[in-house]
């Protein structure tokens, strides 16, 4: 008996100790105050997110934190696609009427506006119809299609946003027809947060700059960076020429998602490997200039630097480096992934404030074999006239549709296009 007793104890003690262990990343983390969480995720990734995901996750209701209902403004929407010079006083009134039956019952904005026209004797192809929509039906599938569109935008928007405040486990999901729930646990700062995912998502269209500039700019970022890296740890040797970008590579995909290991760290020249781990800005190829995944906080206080600003503006004048939204891997190093980086011009060529519609899908390869993705964009009319100004004065160069300073891609402008 006494010896069954001790067997117990032991395995109490040893499963208490087990258990206390596995507390350690979780006491480590709730210990930390969220201005030191912020310095861990930008000066050590990696340990942050170990922490991370061994921390045991707290919902709202232990740690706090703020839960947000979002409704996306359906009634603009539909505003903004109707052709202007068919809107009337029975548009508004059914579209008002519609938008009050959306909130008060969560019904779907565009069968409720569809039916009280019908209930006018109006045919809501009137305010829609267009080249490809010429009747009913298609209308209201094209709407019911753009509803769902713009709700998926948003939430791409916003965990876009929320990944960049460095939520950890937040919850992101649709809710009835237009409204979006945002549950961030552990957030201290409530009005950085509201403002965070409640501004308008800002979309811009700016060139890109030439390769070889993008590049010298992004060589001459890297020595000084060295420099600077050098000086603060004199542990680090610094390399003036570390790395230089292999002009004869062949050129990359746009938009690809896998590339080769040997081309993703080609070189001229026969570069340290101390060099390739330190440096920001690594190279495959003319004009494809990539980083770590893990030194996005690294590339953005880089970027916030008055020397890296002056190194830019004396190398492509006004000019800003921004990261892709797609991160791309190396057959080289499976689970690591990178960033692919694009020097633009400053000031855009044109906004979004005009643009009525915008969708980004994959093509065959064997079609566009330079890309990969097609990007379609309809434009109201004032929209349409500048598209065609910027496309057809810029033929051969590439375009890149940013939003919320996040190229989603960067297609070659091929001709002028005229067609909204």
């Amino acid at each position: 008996m006494p010896q069954r007793t001790m067997f117990k104890s032991l395995l109490i003690l040893v499963l208490l100790v087990l258990f206390g262990y596995s507390l350690i990343p979780t006491v480590k983390y709730l210990s930390l105050s969220m201005a030191e969480r912020d310095q861990m995720r930008v000066e050590q990734p990696e340990v942050y997110n170990t922490l991370v995901k061994k921390a045991i996750k707290l919902g709202l209701d232990l740690q706090g934190g703020m839960h947000v209902v979002l409704e996306v403004d359906l009634k603009e929407l539909l505003q903004e696609l109707a052709n202007k010079g068919t809107v009337d006083e029975r548009f508004h009134k059914a579209l008002d009427a519609a938008a009050a039956t959306a909130a008060e019952t969560g019904a779907n904005i565009v069968d409720a506006f569809d039916q009280n026209l019908q209930e006018m004797g109006v045919d809501i192809a009137l305010y829609y119809r267009n080249r490809e929509l010429q009747n009913h039906d298609q209308v209201v599938e094209y709407l019911t299609a753009q509803r769902k569109e713009s709700i998926d935008r948003a939430l791409e928007v916003l965990r876009n946003r929320v990944d960049e405040f460095g939520v950890s486990e937040p919850i992101i999901q649709k809710q009835g027809n237009n409204r979006i729930i945002v549950q961030l646990a552990g957030i201290s700062n409530r009005d950085q947060a509201r403002e965070l995912v409640g501004k308008t998502a800002k979309l811009e269209f700016s060139l890109l700059k030439d390769p070889t500039i993008a590049e010298r700019a992004a060589l001459k970022i890297n020595d000084y960076l060295a420099g600077e890296e050098s000086a603060a740890d004199s542990t680090v040797a610094a390399g003036g020429d570390s790395l230089t970008a292999d002009t004869d590579t062949t050129a990359i995909a746009q938009d690809s998602s896998v590339i080769g290991g040997e081309d993703l760290f080609a070189s001229s020249d026969s570069t340290e490997q101390a060099d390739e781990e330190t440096a920001l800005f690594q190279f495959s190829g003319p004009g494809f200039i990539f980083i770590d995944e893990n030194d996005a906080g690294r590339f953005q206080r880089a970027m916030n630097d008055s020397t890296v600003q002056r190194i830019i503006e004396r190398e492509a004048q006004s000019a800003k480096f921004l990261l892709s939204t797609e991160d791309i891997g190396s057959n080289a190093t499976p689970g690591k992934r990178f960033l692919r980086v694009y020097l633009v011009n400053a000031n855009p060529a044109l906004d979004g404030s005009t643009i009525i519609d915008a969708k980004h899908s994959m093509v065959d390869r064997s079609v566009d074999v330079a890309g990969g993705f097609e990007t379609s964009i309809t434009f109201n009319d004032e929209g349409t006239r500048a598209f065609a100004s910027v496309t057809g004065a810029n033929v051969g160069k590439q375009l890149a549709i940013i939003l919320d300073n996040k190229v989603q891609s960067a297609p070659n402008i091929q001709e002028r296009i005229s067609r909204g």
